[in-house]
């Protein structure tokens, strides 16, 4: 059986990088976003149609508003603030692992990203919002360029 792919991603300061929780949805439209908002979210809907995306979060809840923009997934809430992010992370991860090919892993902090890396998962580390651009790219290549090539022979 074949696994499915997956890519996980961490939400604070990686997709979003507000202050206030209760402010993400300070947009009513994706037009009234700033473009580098409108990165990340054209990298993770084309990103979730080769992969399965979870969103790894130290955060307990989602904004109100989050999944009118980004794609639906598995949501990996930490349920405490008495875990340790890492050490939650690698347990995260440990469990997508028995049921997908996690491949890659989005966060801002080192010690989350090492975390990815001792169990076979390529970190990507994302600081500030231009990030994205490059990844936009990236994922266009990763999604739509290897989708058109296999049914266009010729090229």
């Amino acid at each position: 059986m074949q696994s499915i792919p997956l890519i996980a991603i961490d939400i604070d300061k990686t997709i979003w990088f507000g202050e206030k929780w209760e402010d993400f949805g300070y947009a009513k439209s994706y037009l009234e976003m700033g473009l580098s908002d409108r990165y990340a979210i054209a990298s993770l809907n084309l990103l979730s149609k080769k992969y399965k995306i979870a969103y790894v979060t130290g955060r307990r809840k989602f904004p109100p508003d989050f999944f009118n923009f980004y794609p639906r997934g598995i949501p990996f809430l930490k349920p405490s603030r008495l875990y340790y992010t890492p050490e939650w992370k690698r347990t995260a991860f440990k469990r997508l692992q028995q049921q997908y090919d996690v491949r890659y892993f989005f966060d801002d902090r080192d010690d989350n990203l090492a975390v990815a890396k001792e169990l076979g998962i390529k970190g990507i580390k994302i600081t500030r919002k231009e990030d994205w651009i490059p990844i936009y790219d990236w994922a266009w290549k990763e999604v739509l360029q290897s989708s058109y090539n296999q049914n266009h022979s010729f090229l």
